[in-house]
Parts: C-alpha cells; structure tokens; sequence
C-alpha cells in the first residue's frame, strides 16, 4: 500500500432522539456496532432542533439548515477526513486507473435547447471515463410540454442529447430511473425514454427490462466494472405502479414521502433486494458496486439520522458508493471504514469524530465506503439558488494487476443552471467558477457571482452561519419575484 499522489409530497419527520437498538449479538468497532442483517444501529447525530411548527413553509424558508451542533459537528469532521483521502489508496501499482463522477437530479426541460450546456461543462465531463446520474423526468412526444403541472415530468430529448463527447457521443454512461417521477405518465411514456436512451448509448436501470440477465447495469472502462443498481423509496403515483405493466426494482419501502407520517425504523425495512443485487455484483466478478437510491426530504441541506443508518446499512452490504437523489439542493458526504482500513493510514483520523462509521464485515477484508446523500438538481427549471446549483462528484478508480480496487480522490465541482428566462423558458448550464459563464441574458434570476462561494463552504468547509443562510433565502426570493414579474411581462406584451 501506498499513499498515491493525486415533489410533490413533503415529509414532516419527526426529530426525538434515535433509539439505539441492541436485538442480538454484535460486533463492536470503534464507535459503530456490526449486527445482523438488515440492522446496523449506528451511533448517528440527531437532526435535535426542531422547525418552527414543523411547518413546510418554514422548512422551504429555511431550506432545512436546523439541525443540531452534534449533526453540524459530524460534517464538519467528514469535509476534513474527505480531503485527507485527496491521493490515498491501498493499490500499490495500479495497473488500471478510471475517472468516475455523479451528478445529481436530471429535471425536465420544457423547450427544446440544443446548446444549453456550456462546452466548459461538456469539456469537463468528457474529460471523466463514467458519468452518472438521475433521470428525474420522462421524455416523450407523446405528451406535451411543457407539462400543464410543475409536478409533472416530460422532458424534451435536447435534455441528454445537448451532453456531447468530442467523438460526438453522449457523456451519460448510466442513468437511474428508479424515481417518484417514473409513473407520471402511462407506460408508453416510460417506453419512449428507454428508446430514447437505448438511441443515445445510455445504459440505465431502475425499470425493469425483460430478459435482463442481471438487476444490475454493468458500466466498464479500461478494464475496471462498474455495477449500478438503482432503487426509489416512493413513487408519486402508487395506483399507476400498481396498473403499469413497466414494474422498477422493488421499493425500498418505509420511508414514502407522505405528510405526517414516521418513517420506519432502519432495522425494520426490506434490503434484500439491494442486499441479493450487491451479492450477484460479487460473484460475478463486478470491481465497483454502485447503489443510487431516491430519498430524503426535499430542501434539507443536511440528511435525516435514519438515512444515514440505512446508508451504514447498504455500505456494510457492500456499496462502495451510495448516491442519494430527490432533495434538490446539496447535502454532505459521509465515508465508512470496515475491517480497520483507517488504521493503514494513520493520517485519517480526525480529532473529536465521535460518530465515525467504523465497521467489521466476516471477510475482514480492509475497505472504504462512500455515501452521497444528496449532490442536489443537476439541470433545474426553478428559480432558486440551491435548486440550479449543480454538484459534479468525482472519484478516482485504482485496479492492480491481482484485481483489488480501491478508490481516492473524491473532490467536487459546481455547475449552475440559469433558467427562468423568457421566451422560451432558456436555460444555460455553466461552470461556477472562475471559468465559467456568468448570467448569460442581460437578465438572470439570481446574481451567482455574489453566491459563488457558498457551495463549497456547505459541501467542503465550514459550514454557513445562520447570516449566510438567511442572506441566500433573501436574496432568492427577491430575485424569483422578480423573475416571476418579468415572465408576466412578457405574457402580457403583444406578439
């Protein structure tokens, strides 16, 4: 080993305390317990604050920044323990290395825009082996757009098709279906966007195919595979599931976003099918193991302790990478280490990081985990800041020549997508960097280059104050007024 050099339904949930189970015996490392399958009751941090009234309008206000100083503190430690990561991996002489990245929620895009990708943004990812996201709307002529509900997903195909290699192909290697959204539309539109992305050369999963060998999509590179299984924890439409003749992989059920109601327990849930898809990944000799998984509450910008209990859960199956959807806006990563892989490298540890997830499996073998529970919009149709924020995650893949794989590197990169703009609902999907393209219109609806540092601070530093916090919320709902004055304007200007 070596250190290398290089929406429509929002849950109010309930913030007591997490219990801490103990059902059988367990197997204690550092500061998390190992048990039986289906139940890892990790020591996790508890969202504590409660939101004024559990109000939705307050938590849409607020954009979910309540949480408690242990849930701040625990992020705080894993920003610092993911830099230390920047060039660590136990593959001493890689004899084969893949660049990987994910993006997050892929919204629909009601008018057809070729060119609305920046060629930096293209550039950029063209540049990484396997790019990943989720397909959060169907794309279909079958229905109109834009859809006559902001609730409703239809997408014309300029959506993916504007992503483009240098060679000409598309820069999607996989995409998840497995979302609330899928049912929106009768089957046909379903069948529509897997022709669609079946014409683009874009792996997916999530719905079902006939006559697949595998639950699993099977992404590989220069040598190195990739298995990718996708699973939602609700779907909008419960009754077009029950109808449709398009079945996705099994809900991982007992956390539907409904009002009001608890979730379940993390101990109590279903993971076999997850746990069966991961298993079929080791015994065919898949190197990386991808889990994307649709949850949480819309707008938090932090997860809930039973997502992170249930990320334990998939990472101690056998995860490498578990890549959350549905919040729109961006949350924290957390890494896992199993079987004392932390203690290879002493450098890893970090002062005070009392909830670290530290785990023994029965192979003993020494490895690492990643959760992203959420990297937000990746193309957005809405006028708030944190919803056109963009979050490119990326990682790097060793393979040696024995066939062990470990991964390194993990850093981000922003995008921000400008939207809103008359006529034609225009969008722009641009670096928010230095190198990128700011406000591309003479009017935009929010100002980015005030904003341009507050990504990294939540994903990567600090964290924000509360001044920050409300300072951004300000500012987006000036701005989305007036962008909302400035599309009645235009409807009401004679053509």
């Amino acid at each position: 080993m070596i250190i290398r050099s290089r929406k429509r339904r929002v849950a109010i949930i309930s913030h007591l305390n997490v219990l801490v189970w103990c059902v059988m015996s367990c197997m204690v490392t550092g500061n998390a317990m190992a048990m039986g399958d289906g139940c890892v009751p990790d020591d996790v941090p508890d969202v504590a604050i409660p939101r004024l009234f559990n109000a939705v309008p307050y938590q849409i206000a607020t954009k979910g920044w309540s949480v408690s100083d242990s849930m701040n503190q625990h992020f705080t430690n894993q920003k610092k323990l993911l830099a230390s990561l920047a060039d660590i991996s136990t593959v001493s002489t890689p004899m084969h290395n893949v660049s990987l990245a994910s993006v997050g929620d892929i919204m629909r895009m009601p008018t057809e825009q070729p060119f609305f990708v920046d060629e930096k943004v293209n550039r950029h990812l063209g540049a990484i082996d396997i790019v990943l996201g989720n397909l959060e709307t169907l794309i279909s002529p079958s229905y109109e757009l834009p859809p006559e509900s902001l609730f409703m997903m239809n997408s014309d195909p300029t959506l993916l098709s504007a992503f483009r290699r240098e060679d000409g192909s598309n820069i999607f290697s996989a995409l998840s279906l497995a979302n609330n959204h899928i049912y929106d539309y009768p089957d046909d539109a379903i069948d529509d966007t897997v022709d669609l992305l079946e014409k683009l050369g874009i792996q997916h999963n999530g719905v079902v195919i006939e006559g697949a060998s595998t639950p699993y999509t099977v992404v590989e590179v220069e040598g190195v595979s990739v298995g990718y299984y996708a699973v939602t924890t609700f779907v909008n439409d419960v009754g077009a599931l029950e109808k449709s003749a398009r079945p996705i992989n099994p809900i991982l059920e007992g956390l539907a976003m409904v009002p009001y109601l608890q979730w379940q327990e993390p101990c109590s849930l279903d993971y076999s099918p997850i746990k069966n898809a991961l298993a079929q990944m080791d015994k065919n000799g898949i190197d990386f193991k991808i889990i994307s998984i649709h949850w949480g509450v819309e707008h938090d910008m932090y997860p809930q302790p039973k997502q992170m209990q249930i990320a334990r859960e998939l990472m101690r199956l056998g995860a490498d990478v578990v890549v959350g959807a549905h919040t729109h806006v961006p949350q924290p990563a957390e890494v896992c280490f199993f079987n004392g892989y932390e203690k290879l490298f002493p450098q890893l540890t970090v002062s005070g990081n009392e909830y670290q997830c530290l785990m023994n499996t029965p192979d003993g073998k020494p490895r690492k985990s990643m959760v992203y529970y959420s990297l937000g919009n990746f193309t957005s149709y809405t006028p708030f800041f944190w919803q056109q924020l963009g979050t490119i995650a990326e990682l790097s893949l060793d393979k040696s020549e024995s066939g062990d794989v470990d991964w390194h590197s993990p850093q981000y990169t922003y995008t921000y997508d400008y939207t809103f703009n008359p006529p034609h609902g225009a969008q722009k999907l641009t670096l928010l960097d230095e190198s990128g393209e700011y406000c591309p219109w003479d009017f935009c609806v929010n100002d980015v280059s005030e904003l341009a540092g507050y990504p990294r601070r939540h994903m990567e530093g600090p964290g924000l104050g509360l001044f920050d916090q409300w300072k951004i919320s300000g500012l987006t709902a000036i701005n989305s007024i007036g962008a909302m004055i400035k599309w009645k304007s235009f409807r009401d200007t004679p053509k």
